[in-house]
């Protein structure tokens, strides 16, 4: 599991990442205990007189122990082993799924039995056991609802010859609907059958209260597929608005869930582990905003262009609640899809809205930070009517934002990949990884909810008030996330909640300048008015003439270096001699980054 500190370095996908591989699936095999048959996770589920395989008394996944506790091993459609699930009994006493962080599981499935000629094809693992133990026959853990179809289509290749029957249950989603709808579709993809549990909600709960004599049953009067009528009621017009995610049947395990997660936006954008950390848990935020006392505006920021803006919005179009990216939209139209739907907003390219042109759209951005001042007015029809505008709001852009913007905005940088980092490009696809982690992340945030709205962290101690309220949310989240996170928000608040002026241009090349003069300089540190005499020797450059028709300033090449994480500091030239300037040494990443073709 990656640690947090205080250095800029950015992490790569390499560094989260190899929390799967290092943890060994195949070592987790084999220390495995099987046919356990008196295990407490059986008598909890009302499986008694079955049997489950045990993890050992020293197995972590990630942050998270799981000694002694039930798995399943998880198979890729190849039937390779590629993830394990235990199911791990917290401190409350309920039962969380916990996952290899980053390892592989759209399409995946948990294997009860041996193939046979009648597969099943169910959700859960309990449900699964249960089946299993009633008809004897072999069943496919699909683990969310989903990946059912892709398991049942996956299946349908591998056994051919055999007779596929998907098994239903209600596992409710956000909005109250039952996984129908993708077994539905599964058993029409396969050409297969439909078993209900009538008479309850799951299979398990059908064999607790009425035996495996019903379980078989209703397995045997397995119907073919009909037309199933989408009853959800919060549909959009042109469904600009996705359909809530359907939630991950069990409780999830928050810690190991964050590893996964980071994991993730780690394999598609470069940043710094603070970064991760704050746009993780404002993933976590977009779905428990109804309790937020303030919305804080994410605000993905780069220094030039070329790194990975374009696929940290797609990643969030995929991984947030209610998603809404925008393009040219008119604040009018703004504000009444706010009012109306709560989405998260996804403003791409921040200068289209934030310019001076746009002081309206600013604005109802500012407005909406504070639920209790979050409303515009407007006259309609000779009447004032009031709209909200508290919603969750992602903006990306070069460079910075309006200061009133910025105030109100928790920032995180991206950074250009290196060479050598394994970094590729966001392809959003049918239950892609995104969408298991989108399942676990929507269950999470229902489950604790009410958690979230009651939690009350100590203050980080952060520069100013604004800073506090902005994190206000997010500290809240990862209290009840626990597994350390809260140390690790406060860090990342402190290491992130810096003043931000207007909008600045020209880092790129003040880079290059600054390169080029600690080679004519033949130098490994710069004073900082030395730095600005060499700048400024071109009096046609763009430094001599910065802003006003005067110099650059030590200020303002501070600011412009900030997107670079480089800042000055206290050097010694000769014996008695401190000024404030900069080494060679601290822009060696940025030059790597940004200007390679000077470093080659």
């Amino acid at each position: 599991m990656f640690e947090l500190n205080h250095s800029s370095t950015p992490l790569s996908a390499g560094d989260l990442t190899v929390i799967a591989t290092s943890i060994g699936v195949t070592d987790v095999i084999a220390d495995m205990s099987c046919n356990v048959d008196d295990h407490n996770y059986l008598s909890a589920h009302g499986l008694d007189g079955m049997s489950v395989n045990v993890l050992a008394n020293d197995a972590y996944f990630g942050p998270t122990q799981c000694d002694y506790s039930t798995a399943i091993v998880i198979y890729s459609p190849e039937k390779h082993p590629t993830n394990v699930m235990a199911m791990v009994r917290n401190v409350c006493g309920v039962y969380e799924d916990v996952l290899i962080p980053g390892a592989r599981l759209a399409g995946c499935y948990g294997r009860i039995g041996a193939p046979s000629a009648t597969i099943l094809v169910v959700e859960t693992f309990a449900a699964g056991m249960v089946l299993q133990h009633a008809t004897g026959f072999g069943v496919a853990v699909a683990l969310y609802a989903e990946n059912i179809g892709s398991v049942a289509l996956s299946l349908n290749r591998t056994y051919p010859e055999a007779s596929l029957v998907v098994c239903a249950g209600k596992h409710e989603g956000i909005e109250g609907r039952s996984n129908m709808r993708n077994v539905t579709a599964a058993a029409v993809l396969v050409g297969g059958l439909i078993a209900v549990p009538k008479g309850a909600p799951t299979f398990d709960e059908l064999y607790r209260l009425h035996g495996a004599a019903a379980v078989v049953e209703q397995v045997a009067n397995a119907t073919e597929p009909q037309d199933f009528a989408d009853t959800h009621t919060n549909q959009v017009a042109n469904r600009d608005i996705p359909d809530p995610p359907m939630l991950w049947p069990n409780a999830i395990n928050g810690p190991s869930m964050m590893s996964a997660l980071v994991a993730q936006l780690a394999r598609h954008i470069v940043m710094t582990a603070q970064d991760f950390v704050a746009l993780a848990l404002w993933i976590l935020f977009t779905y428990t905003v109804d309790v937020a006392r303030v919305s804080p505006v994410l605000a993905i920021r780069s220094p030039i262009k070329r790194c990975g803006k374009t696929s940290a919005m797609t990643l969030l179009a995929g991984l947030v609640a209610k998603p809404y990216p925008l393009s040219n939209i008119t604040t009018a139209v703004l504000f009444r899809v706010v009012d109306e739907y709560s989405p998260t907003l996804l403003l791409d390219e921040s200068d289209t809205y934030l310019g001076e042109s746009a002081k309206l759209m600013t604005g109802i951005l500012n407005s909406g930070h504070t639920r209790s001042h979050a409303h515009v007015a407007r006259m309609e029809q000779g009447k004032i009517r009031r709209f909200s505008t508290f919603s969750a709001k992602a903006i990306a852009g070069i460079g910075g934002m309006p200061s009133t913007v910025s105030d109100r905005s928790i920032t995180i940088n991206l950074r250009r990949k290196l060479p050598n980092e394994l970094v590729s490009k966001y392809v959003s696809l049918p239950n892609d990884a995104i969408v298991a982690l989108r399942a676990q992340i929507a269950r999470w945030a229902d489950d604790n909810r009410n958690r979230i709205a009651n939690a009350r962290p100590a203050p980080a101690n952060l520069d100013n008030d604004r800073h506090e309220d902005n994190w206000e949310p997010l500290f809240a989240i990862a209290e009840c996330l626990g597994g350390g996170w809260l140390e690790k928000a406060y860090q990342a608040a402190h290491a992130l909640s810096k003043s931000h002026d207007e909008i600045k241009c020209g880092g790129e090349e003040l880079l290059r300048d600054i390169q080029k003069a600690f080679n004519s300089a033949c130098t490994s540190k710069l004073a900082t008015s030395t730095l600005i005499g060499i700048l400024c020797t071109d009096r046609e450059g763009p430094w001599s003439s910065y802003a006003n028709a005067k110099p650059i300033t030590p200020r303002e090449v501070s600011n412009l270096l900030t997107d670079f994480n480089i800042v000055s500091k206290n050097l010694r030239f000769g014996t008695d001699v401190v000024l404030k300037g900069y080494e060679l040494a601290q822009f060696e990443d940025a030059f790597a980054r940004y200007i390679p073709k000077l470093t080659s």
